[in-house]
């Protein structure tokens, strides 16, 4: 979004969500994150229109020159590196140095979490991908290993890799929270990232009987100080890893149906589908 600064110039900025609606003065807004606010108040829109007033601390400004395609990648990045810094294996600098990390699934979310990961000091990242396009990117963004998810011998390839962290990315009906489990080491831990449409089941026994540690990140806040859209910002700007690639489709506001049709068919090679106003 682009946003009034001095002598009519505009300034590019990432809008962070959960500060829109949230009363930006109580304990959560002013400690861990805004998303456990119980002093919300109403916001008219969100997204999808020309211009709209949003609160001032809910925006973050990006360097000068960026892309304001990519500056559309800092909220989902920001998601994962929530992922990684929040876990029980970050460090207290929410770092995890020389860990060794398993992705599962490679939509954009999984390949942000790569990037996340790799940031943070991941020493190899493992990453599973349904569809061809998926796996290339992954190379691309960094990832170690590749592996095809619907491959029979996927299962036991993670298993033997022993992944200090297992992060599931996908969610919805898939059955990756029981591979998850089985796949990381004895003492690990499972971050959820991904969605589920159902409540999904957990074999206790296996986790107790590994020792495991289970956390499920909701959204992004701050840590010790510094808010994920910093660390995301950071990241989006001045590493290598090559984010406007994941960019694989743009639409004007006009033909959002579009966007959506776009996005829904993973198949097309979609990736992170763009509405431009």
């Amino acid at each position: 979004v682009a946003v009034p600064g001095p002598a009519g110039a505009e300034t590019l900025a990432a809008i962070e969500p959960n500060r829109l609606t949230a009363c930006g003065t109580c304990e959560a807004c002013q400690g861990r994150s805004a998303w456990f606010c119980r002093n919300r108040s109403g916001h008219e829109a969100f997204g999808y229109v020309e211009a709209m007033m949003v609160p001032e601390w809910a925006l973050f400004p990006m360097p000068d020159g960026t892309d304001p395609v990519l500056a559309t990648l800092v909220e989902p990045l920001a998601c994962a590196v929530h992922t990684v810094r929040s876990s029980h294996s970050a460090d207290g600098d929410g770092r995890i140095d020389g860990l060794s990390v398993a992705v599962l699934g490679a939509g954009v979310t999984g390949l942000m979490t790569v990037a996340a990961a790799l940031h943070l000091g991941a020493a190899a990242v493992t990453v599973t991908a349904r569809h061809p396009h998926q796996g290339e990117m992954a190379t691309q963004v960094g990832a170690t290993t590749v592996l095809a998810a619907d491959d029979a011998d996927t299962a036991t390839a993670l298993r033997k890799s022993r992944p200090d962290l297992v992060i599931e990315c996908v969610g919805g009906t898939a059955p990756t929270l029981g591979l998850a489990l089985n796949s990381v080491r004895a003492g690990g831990e499972v971050a959820v990232f991904g969605l589920f449409d159902e409540p999904q089941p957990i074999n206790a026994r296996l986790a107790t009987m590994k020792e495991l540690r289970l956390f499920f990140p909701v959204t992004y806040g701050t840590i010790d100080g510094i808010h994920d859209f910093d660390v995301a910002i950071e990241l989006l700007t001045t590493s290598e890893f090559p984010f406007k690639s994941l960019v694989t489709h743009e639409f004007a506001l006009d033909d959002i149906s579009d966007a959506f049709a776009a996005a829904d068919d993973k198949k097309s090679g979609a990736l992170r589908v763009v509405v431009k106003p």
